[in-house]
């Protein structure tokens, strides 16, 4: 929860960030995770998803580098 929906890293960018598609399904899950609890909302679906995408690139550094060509 710490990592992924209470970090507010991403909830308030300075900058513009570019806009991409993502499955329909995949973000009725995220939300259904985010936004069905009692407490009401939690976080953002784009600061979620960033926090997702953040600790795999961090995760898998070793790997991603290995990977470019």
């Amino acid at each position: 929860m710490e990592r992924f929906v209470y970090n507010n890293t991403y909830a308030a960018p300075q900058v513009k960030y570019v806009t991409t598609e993502i499955d329909p399904e995949i973000v009725w899950k995220i939300r259904s995770i985010l936004f069905g609890r009692k407490k009401g909302r939690v976080c953002s679906l784009k600061a979620f998803i960033n926090n997702v995408l953040a600790a795999h690139l961090e995760e898998y550094a070793d790997v991603i580098n290995q990977l470019k060509l």
